[in-house]
């Protein structure tokens, strides 16, 4: 049963499929969660190596590249270059079974991971407090408990062995994430007497962190560190000063031993965990993005680069069964959270591309390595002016001609066939050539006719269509041409225009020129 549920996932990384989906998700990244690192000797129960080490192998076999903190840093002040399909691995709190057990499968798999520590915790000041409930319920002999949550509300348990201990302790822990500090710490105490466990002051074997000479041993080794808080409160139940002191306190202790990258990852991290005021305590401290936990892929090319969503980055679980890392393998999983859940515009736009890609995905896999194939042969001595081409001459060509310009001494214009002349570059166009670090504003449109073309000139066209209309147009010069999108290695030979649309839309259009372009300019030296 289990093999014919996989069967779908399996066709989905078969061509066309695989070529469409790879389309779609292009700029779509996981970032996957994890917490603790089963451990037998030391009775540690969570994610076990085995299943890391069958994840990681899966992924590089599938074409999947592994991203390091320091490359999505660079990413969220915006993509210049094609992002691909990548994965982040990130584990929360700092215990010693996450660098023992599992940071050497990452390594062995040459994959970067990331972990966000409590400082308080790994300095030995206290342990995680989430952590001690567990630690109750683990050790009690007890085999009832009467709870009192906020509000009055009575609930009583019974608990005739281990498994049904651990599942009323999932239940009290969430009642208690909703608790004031103050609160928390009283429920925590009447924990103890009620089942009868005295808690130790220094977390026992099971719960040990790791320490600060294994953070500064290992920071940059393919290991990063990430300030967690200092004691993994909620910081939506702690007073403003409070707060301001678990964020501020967990940057500086961090400060104290590496040279962190600016990011950070709230404790339990959903929407109702954190608020403006704590966003504008990690700006003010120098933090560049945070973590939640809300369950999401993150999109770079649709993604917010100043506002909110820079401090509300997603994450994905951990996909612990064979039947969740083949959906999530097969991008099925991506293609079903980046497009559930839209704005009718955006679902436009959605069904829009995808009839587009697929029909172009289609054909050119049918006929890139025959047909299209002869626009991959340039007699580079020849050429002295590349020219870009596409329609208006307002969104597409110009931008390869910015992007171009930096990577050649070659003299590079761009026109349009059916460009009105002097028009100034599209104002999304603009806006979204500045996201990738170029400048369209002193552009003009040009349009192409038979004596501005010469033979020494190469010119570039963005869609299949292209080909011919410029032949049409400039029939009798022997200039030499060639198709944009065969350069790129993107899913569609076709880059199609983005006029009109929206900006995740220009973003995915310009990032595919963009790739392109540079591409070709390392071709031509």
């Amino acid at each position: 049963m289990i093999f014919l549920k996989k069967i779908p996932f399996k066709i989905m990384n078969l061509m066309p499929f695989k070529r469409i989906t790879d389309s779609l998700t292009e700029g779509v990244i996981p970032v996957f969660m994890l917490h603790r690192i089963e451990d037998k000797e030391r009775g540690v129960n969570g994610t076990s190596p085995e299943a890391i080490d069958q994840f990681l192998h899966e992924l590089h076999r599938h074409g999947y590249e592994f991203m390091g903190m320091d490359e999505f840093c660079r990413y969220l002040e915006g993509p210049d270059k094609v992002i691909g399909n990548k994965v982040l691995f990130t584990m929360d709190d700092g215990y010693l079974d996450q660098i023992e057990r599992g940071v050497p499968i990452f390594k062995k798999h040459g994959c970067p991971v990331s972990i966000g520590i409590i400082t308080d915790f790994v300095s030995g000041l206290n342990w995680p407090w989430d952590a001690k409930v567990r630690y109750l319920f683990e050790t009690t002999n007890a085999r009832e408990l009467e709870f009192i949550s906020t509000g009055g509300h009575k609930c009583k348990f019974m608990m005739k062995d281990l498994t049904e201990s651990l599942v009323v302790m999932r239940v009290i822990r969430e009642k208690l994430k909703k608790e004031t500090e103050k609160n928390l710490s009283l429920k925590i105490k009447i924990l103890e007497e009620q089942l009868d466990v005295e808690l130790p002051k220094i977390a026992p074997e099971k719960y040990r962190s790791l320490s600060w000479n294994d953070v500064k041993s290992m920071e940059g080794q393919g290991v990063n560190f990430i300030p967690h808080t200092r004691s993994h409160i909620i910081l939506s139940n702690l007073s403003p000063k409070r707060a301001t002191e678990e964020i501020e306190g967990s940057i500086r202790e961090i400060k104290r031993h590496i040279d962190p990258l600016p990011l950070f990852i709230y404790p339990n991290g959903q929407h109702e965990d954190f608020n403006e005021d704590h966003i504008k305590t990690l700006q003010d401290n120098g933090i560049q993005g945070a973590f939640s936990t809300n369950y999401s892929y993150i999109h770079l090319y649709e993604h917010d680069r100043t506002g909110y969503k820079k401090f509300n980055l997603p994450r994905v679980s951990f996909p612990e069964k064979a039947l969740a890392q083949h959906k999530v393998i097969s991008r099925f999983d991506c293609v079903e959270n980046r497009y559930s859940n839209k704005t009718m515009g955006t679902l436009f736009e959605t069904v829009y591309g995808l009839k587009r890609h697929m029909l172009s995905a289609f054909f050119d896999y049918i006929f890139h390595w025959n047909y299209y194939e002869k626009y991959k042969h340039i007699d580079i001595s020849k050429i002295r002016r590349i020219i870009f081409v596409c329609k208006g001459n307002i969104c597409r060509s110009p931008f390869a001609e910015v992007v171009a310009k930096e990577k050649t001494r070659l003299p590079v214009v761009s026109m349009g066939y059916d460009a009105s002349g002097r028009n100034k570059p599209e104002a999304l166009a603009i806006k979204i050539a500045e996201e990738f670090g170029y400048d369209m504003k002193g552009s003009r449109s040009t349009r192409l006719d038979k004596g501005s073309i010469k033979c020494s000139d190469l010119i570039v066209v963005m869609e299949t269509s292209h080909l011919n209309i410029v032949k049409q147009i400039i029939p009798d010069v022997d200039y030499q041409i060639t198709l944009l999108g065969i350069w790129g290695g993107k899913p569609g030979l076709s880059i199609f225009d983005p006029y009109g649309r929206s900006e995740a839309r220009f973003r995915y259009i310009f990032d595919h020129i963009n790739s392109s372009v540079r591409k070709l300019m390392c071709m031509l030296g």
